[in-house]
């Protein structure tokens, strides 16, 4: 395979990562950003003695989850807030079910987290462009079930994208193979015809051209000079393209 972006004809179907290609976070969350960000507002603060106990508890909860399965296995992160809950007995003293909990602590999250996004000019200008030219889909890895559908709601580009896989609905996350047979599927065309774009080299380049698709690799700052066909931003990819 040509390592290059050919002609926009060529593609039948584009298919791109969300976080960080077609929606970024400003600032970047780090790993306890994650457990404050669900606790902080949530309504359930008493049940824990503070952020400290509730981090303890969010983070035992997230190895109970991602030890068990296969490797690449996909976690719902409401699951693990289910685990956070039903093992605290302050929750089931202020009358809250322990699933009825983790779905509020699961909002409360990705409220706070969409709050913190954004979309960059860029994108908003090429994804209406090349929805007219191709067929255009979102392949991610995501834990909150609609997660990403409500992220590009917001900000106005679900409406661009023909077809959604994300890991938390179909169970595993890429770079696992069965990612990308599963998104060819659903472009129904041969891996030839697409297209995939995002920002992760193994998840985002390599293993889609390891499936039989074209690949360019988003490189916004200039991370990874060597090797990999690579767009600066969604302007330049739109000139390659259209």
């Amino acid at each position: 395979m040509d390592s290059h972006v050919k002609a926009g004809h060529r593609y039948k179907f584009i298919l791109f990562d969300c976080m960080e290609t077609l929606v970024d976070l400003d600032p970047k969350p780090g790993p306890a950003d994650y457990a404050r960000w669900t606790y902080e507002g949530s309504g359930f603060e008493e049940a824990w003695s503070g952020l400290d106990e509730f981090t303890a508890a969010f983070e035992t909860a997230r190895s109970v989850a991602e030890g068990s399965g296969p490797a690449r296995r996909e976690h719902d992160f409401s699951d693990r807030l289910f685990i956070v809950c039903r093992d605290n007995p302050r929750l089931h003293e202020l009358g809250a079910a322990p699933r009825s909990a983790a779905e509020r602590l699961t909002r409360n999250f990705i409220k706070t987290y969409r709050a913190r996004t954004y979309v960059s000019s860029d994108v908003h200008r090429a994804v209406p462009r090349l929805a007219d030219r191709f067929n255009l889909g979102v392949v991610s890895n995501f834990q909150v079930r609609r997660g990403i559908e409500e992220l590009l709601e917001e900000h106005s580009l679900k409406v661009f994208f023909k077809m959604i896989i994300t890991s938390v609905v179909f169970g595993l996350r890429k770079p696992h193979p069965d990612v990308y047979r599963a998104a060819i599927r659903r472009c129904a065309c041969a891996p030839d015809g697409i297209l995939f774009v995002g920002d992760d080299p193994e998840s985002d380049y390599r293993a889609p051209r390891r499936a039989g698709m074209h690949a360019v690799l988003l490189d916004r700052r200039g991370l990874h000079p060597a090797g990999y066909d690579r767009v600066r931003d969604f302007d330049e990819l739109m000139h390659r393209l259209i």
